[in-house]
């Protein structure tokens, strides 16, 4: 009895493969305006949130999960993309505003959902998965709040597996990459077309 709940555990164990988030490239997006937003400010973002256990819907694979962590490459792309719509602006570690910015920016990952689907084709193998991404965002200055905005956004992503329910972490992985990137370009338009934020 031992030996087979040993082996069990180990069975089920080989069925949870932790994903690697894809690097998210820093977005580029069209704003109204031509230059970047003037003035010093400081960044904060918090990605701790966006931890998540992909796991299939159905029977089909049930045992399969992908857990990933998209914490850090989230905080990066956000630092990397966000120079592209201010003038100055510089990663900090705290939400308090230092002495010398003009103003405080703050993003915050709120949640990351993932499913996964197993679509079986004649001699194909493919695993689809769908992630939701909400972000939130605020800028203050030192006389109070100035913008503010809340964006939720879903990407899928198919990846073919050679047999089983292979495919399933470049699926996560995949769906995850383009769900964030989605949501950056829109927290970058957001916050480049403010014109709270020029005047």
């Amino acid at each position: 009895m031992k030996r087979y709940l040993i082996i069990s555990a180990l069975a089920l164990s080989a069925c949870a493969s932790p994903v690697d988030p894809a690097p998210v490239a820093p977005q580029i997006v069209t704003s109204s305006y031509g230059e970047k937003i003037p003035g010093r400010y400081a960044l904060y973002v918090d990605g701790s949130s966006l931890r998540a256990d992909a796991r299939m819907v159905g029977f089909l694979c049930s045992a399969f999960h992908w857990p990933i962590d998209a914490e850090n490459t989230f905080k990066q792309s956000v630092a990397g993309s966000l120079q592209n719509v201010f003038t100055d602006i510089t990663l900090i570690s705290s939400p308090n505003m230092p002495s010398g910015y003009d103003g405080m920016v703050i993003v915050r990952g709120e949640s990351l959902e993932i499913e996964v689907n197993q679509i079986t084709q004649f001699l194909t193998n493919i695993m689809e998965a769908e992630a939701t991404i909400k972000i939130e965002a605020t800028v203050d200055r030192r006389s109070g709040r100035i913008f503010g905005t809340s964006i939720d956004e879903d990407e899928d992503f198919k990846a073919e597996g050679v047999f089983g329910c292979q495919g399933g972490g470049r699926a996560v992985q995949g769906a995850t990459q383009r769900a964030m990137e989605k949501a950056i370009r829109q927290l970058m338009q957001d916050l480049s077309n403010s014109g709270r934020l020029r005047s």
